[in-house]
């Protein structure tokens, strides 16, 4: 399950109609949610990678 609070989430896109879709990253392979067009999680746009615990 997607952690609906996680850092790589667009919540910027959740108020739209298709704003709520399950998506994985191309450039990092975790998954995230987003527009449905959404191809890379909001981490790797930003270029902040960090360890996040997440695996």
């Amino acid at each position: 399950m997607i952690d609906p609070e996680s850092e790589r989430n667009w919540p910027e896109d959740f108020s739209h109609e298709n704003g709520n879709y399950f998506c994985r990253c191309c450039h990092c392979g975790k998954d995230f949610i987003g527009h449905k067009r959404r191809v890379v999680c909001k981490v790797c746009s930003t270029g902040s990678v960090k360890d996040t615990g997440e695996s």
